[in-house]
């Protein structure tokens, strides 16, 4: 697990990524929703489909639940 406090944050087209704390875009904005880290992953989504990733932007459980 990294040392970064990553947190998710939005751009005017509605696409979501995560920065750090100072601001830097860590992961850029690619997916319909983003959420929290916790525990070393996040829930987004993409379409109508829902995943998580890594701090690194790993895909660790596919795109494949619906919420």
């Amino acid at each position: 697990m990294s040392n970064q406090n990553l947190v998710p944050y939005s751009t005017y087209d509605n696409k979501y990524g995560y920065k750090d704390d100072n601001g830097e875009i860590i992961i850029p904005p690619v997916y319909d929703d983003a959420y929290e880290f916790s525990e070393g992953l996040a829930l987004v989504r993409s379409g109508s489909f829902y995943g998580y990733i890594n701090e690194s932007n790993t895909m660790i459980i596919p795109f494949k639940f619906i919420k």
